[in-house]
């Protein structure tokens, strides 16, 4: 698999997980023109969450969460924010997607307001 092959795959295991707990999904790779973008932006009855899903094959897929990303997720935020207000509580989340070497799962796990 190449590298948007297995992004897309963590990001359906992250949705797969978000929708389990009650989450709807509203938007996939929401984008803002040179800003950047977020993975997946979800919403419960009380909960409105932005979504890095970060997917590894070797080590903790945790590793590659940078200042920088959390800086760009919160600038994309705002922006989804101003467009598509909301009386919910905003939190920023992380899915955290580990397969074994053959591909096979080996493990989620959902960092609620990781930042």
């Amino acid at each position: 698999m190449n590298r948007k092959q297995l992004g897309d795959l963590g990001e359906k295991v992250a949705e797969q997980v978000m929708r389990a707990k009650g989450f709807h999904i509203l938007k996939r790779k929401y984008k803002i023109p040179r800003i950047g973008e977020v993975d997946l932006i979800a919403e419960d009855r009380f909960i409105r969450t932005f979504v890095e899903v970060k997917l590894s094959r070797f080590g903790a897929p945790e590793e590659h969460i940078i200042p920088a990303k959390i800086a760009t997720i919160r600038r994309v935020a705002e922006f989804y924010q101003q467009k598509h207000p909301t009386k919910k509580k905003v939190r920023f989340d992380v899915v955290l997607v580990t397969l074994e070497s053959d591909g096979l799962l080996r493990g989620v796990r959902w960092v609620e307001n990781a930042f």
